[in-house]
């Protein structure tokens, strides 16, 4: 939430579904060797301390099958790029 830059799908390790008093996140897990890339924010500190990642993306504002979404950032994550595409492709429809 506090993260605004790109994330390579690439670093992406995992990523798990939480839900705060009815809203939705999706946390992400990031590759420890590249945490130096991320600039860190107060509102980071305190997304770790509740038990969130370094980078959350806020669900309540969009309607989508969360674990859907979920399934699909995990899947680009380990995908190589020809798959990227397929997978985009599948999302879509």
């Amino acid at each position: 939430m506090a993260y605004t830059d790109f994330i390579n799908w690439n670093l992406i390790k995992d990523a798990y579904l939480v839900d705060v008093h009815n809203q939705k996140f999706i946390c992400l897990v990031i590759d420890d060797t590249a945490m130096h890339l991320i600039k860190k924010r107060k509102a980071m500190k305190l997304s770790k301390q509740m038990g969130f990642q370094e980078i959350n993306l806020s669900l309540g504002q969009i309607k989508i099958d969360e674990m859907k979404f979920m399934s699909f950032i995990l899947s680009m994550s380990n995908a190589s790029s020809t798959e990227k595409q397929l997978l985009i492709d599948s999302f879509k429809s």
